[in-house]
């Protein structure tokens, strides 16, 4: 595994702590497709984070700092690329909050920020930006909407 792939299943990893039990849950998925794509499974990971940590300190070279101690970590608002399932989630949540039930029960700002969305996902399909701040205003739509039904 490469070193910008390791620092993304790093910063994939880091959206686990999250509070909100869908980021979690979709921070672990992602880190698990990320191990898919390059054929590998967690123990074998670990394994090498084991031997790295041990030469390093064999060495005395100092380890990586780890998500939260980096710049974009201790940002107010990181930002990733949505993956194709983030995408379709999001898009889901766009369809539904822009439907005519959907708009009777969100308010003008839910249903802005949604049309602003959906205008993303239709111009930078595949590598479109969301912040954390964005994503969990997605989620919370999102359990809007299914209060409703919808």
């Amino acid at each position: 595994m490469d070193a910008a792939t390791r620092d993304r299943l790093a910063k994939v990893m880091a959206m686990t702590t999250s509070s909100h039990d869908a980021e979690a849950l979709a921070a672990v998925r992602r880190a698990n497709g990320i191990l898919a794509k390059h054929q590998l499974r967690w123990p074998d990971v670990l394994a090498n984070a084991k031997a790295s940590a041990q030469g390093k300190a064999q060495s005395g070279a100092g380890q990586h700092p780890n998500w939260s101690q980096t710049k974009r970590g201790q940002e107010e608002n990181p930002s990733w690329t949505m993956s194709a399932g983030e995408e379709a989630f999001a898009q889901g949540v766009c369809d539904r909050g822009l439907g005519p039930s959907g708009q009777l029960v969100l308010s003008a700002r839910d249903v802005a920020f949604l049309r602003g969305m959906e205008q993303r996902l239709d111009d930078y399909a595949h590598s479109v930006m969301v912040s954390r701040k964005q994503w969990n205003w997605l989620m919370d739509i999102d359990v809007k909407l299914q209060g409703r039904g919808l």
